[in-house]
């Protein structure tokens, strides 16, 4: 499973505060894709995670009083993740599967 935490930006205040949590992050050596614009921001962790798991994460931001929502979502063999509305991958037109696992 990949995961991705959205931050919802209401304010500056926000902003500032999931700035600094990112530079915490990567303080600790922890590095993946980010984007998003002025009112929501995503933290993908996915292939792109690096340095430290989902976990340790979700560690360094338990307290944040920026909003922020948690999401998990399959991924597939082909390092895109899977579409959940739809009955195979967009990429790769598997079935749902996740990362590693090989249709015989």
């Amino acid at each position: 499973m990949w995961h991705k935490i959205t931050w919802i930006l209401k304010n500056d205040e926000d902003l500032w505060e999931m700035r600094e949590l990112l530079q915490k992050c990567r303080d600790a050596g922890i590095y993946f894709d980010t984007g998003g614009h002025k009112t929501c921001y995503d933290w993908e962790l996915d292939w792109s995670l690096e340095g430290g798991t989902k976990d340790d994460v979700l560690a360094i931001i338990k307290d944040a009083k920026a909003e922020w929502d948690f999401h998990e979502f399959r991924a597939c063999i082909c390092s895109e993740p899977f579409e959940q509305d739809n009955e195979l991958c967009l990429v790769c037109f598997q079935q749902p599967h996740e990362i590693g696992e090989q249709d015989e």
